[in-house]
């Protein structure tokens, strides 16, 4: 097919194309000849750098016609000169307003099936995500082209931008990202999703640190665990006693031995996770005092002219595990037990004693 010298031959090739093509019937009558089809479609790119501006929007609106149909997209949207016409169009033809609005809508129109290319994440925090894109296509006039950003399918911003910063995220969750554009004639398809995970956020502060028991060397604490709905990778808990690592664990409580009587120290707690170390939880602790660790004087009561029933109390403090009491008599043990009372007998009448007991731990 060639174009013909007498312009208004070609405009009324090209409005009778338009009306046939202006159902779907009509449009798919064309593409039982598809080789003639595409000839004809090309003499009519041809038609769009002639001077006379009716030939011109005539064959504009001929190609806007037929570009509506998906079907023509092999024809019309993969041509390689069509979108530089295009551009030749909107430059020479500027005083022109039904020639540039025609010639608009056929650009973007070409344009709606070209898929954004993949979003790149740039950095990535706990609660939010920076973001952008490349633009793989022409715009008409820069100022019309929108980008839409969607998150997990929802719509969370438009802007005019090649970049934008997702606030608001969840630590330590996926999401799946995708952009769109967005013309004056309608929306393009999305991009293919990208997936990415938020950073995990650090572990709060551990609850109700308490003292659960102490002696002269030791110390037990508890704590209960912290909320971690927003930290999902705890590891352990760090323990402090005065500034110094002294060990980890996973159970919310911890004994520390090998500490002096009578002295306070600061025991400090905190929640380890992948991120890092959370804040701590401070107590001081101050062990049991090194006072008499003996029991007090036994009592007596006299039972006969030679026993005598023995009783005591265990001591204010005992240094360890108390195992047993041991009773002296003049220095000779006479009971060896963990009952805190004895029955002396086959003692001598009208003799004086001296009874002690001792505490073994």
């Amino acid at each position: 097919m060639e174009v013909n010298e007498e312009k208004g031959v070609n405009k009324n090739a090209c409005y009778a194309l338009s009306c046939i093509c202006t159902t779907p019937f009509g449009f798919q009558l064309c593409l039982q000849y598809s080789d003639t089809f595409h000839r004809i479609l090309l003499a009519i790119e041809t038609i769009l750098l002639l001077i006379d501006p009716e030939t011109v929007w005539f064959a504009l609106m001929c190609l806007r016609t037929i570009v509506q149909y998906e079907d023509a997209n092999e024809h019309i949207c993969q041509s390689k000169t069509l979108v530089e016409k295009l551009r030749v169009i909107r430059d020479k033809w500027t005083t022109h307003k039904d020639i540039q609005n025609e010639a608009k809508v056929l650009w973007y129109m070409i344009h709606r099936n070209i898929q954004p290319s993949c979003p790149k994440i740039n950095e990535c925090l706990n609660n939010s995500a920076d973001i952008s894109w490349d633009i793989s296509v022409h715009s008409w006039n820069d100022d019309e082209l929108q980008f839409r950003i969607l998150l997990n399918d929802q719509i969370v911003a438009q802007t005019n931008q090649t970049k934008y910063q997702l606030k608001d995220l969840q630590p330590n969750t996926m999401y799946y990202l995708q952009i769109q554009y967005i013309t004056p004639e309608g929306e393009n398809i999305r991009s293919d999703p990208v997936a990415f995970r938020t950073d995990d956020e650090l572990p709060p502060s551990v609850n109700n640190l308490r003292v659960e028991r102490t002696t002269m060397t030791a110390a037990r604490v508890a704590w209960d665990p912290p909320d971690l709905t927003t930290c999902n990778s705890l590891r352990a808990y760090q323990i402090y006693l005065n500034d110094e690592e002294y060990g980890c664990t996973l159970d919310c409580e911890m004994t520390i031995g090998s500490l002096s009587a009578s002295t306070t120290y600061q025991v400090d707690i905190c929640a380890v996770s992948n991120k890092g170390k959370g804040p701590r939880a401070t107590i001081n602790v101050t062990t049991a005092s090194a006072g008499d660790s003996n029991p007090a004087p036994p009592t007596y009561s006299v039972i006969g002219r030679r026993e005598i029933f023995v009783k005591w109390q265990p001591p204010d403090v005992i240094a360890g595990r108390l195992t047993r009491y041991e009773l002296f008599c003049n220095r000779r043990c006479i009971y060896s037990g963990t009952a805190q009372e004895h029955r002396a007998t086959m003692l001598k009448s009208d003799t004086e004693y001296t009874m002690e007991v001792a505490a073994v731990t």
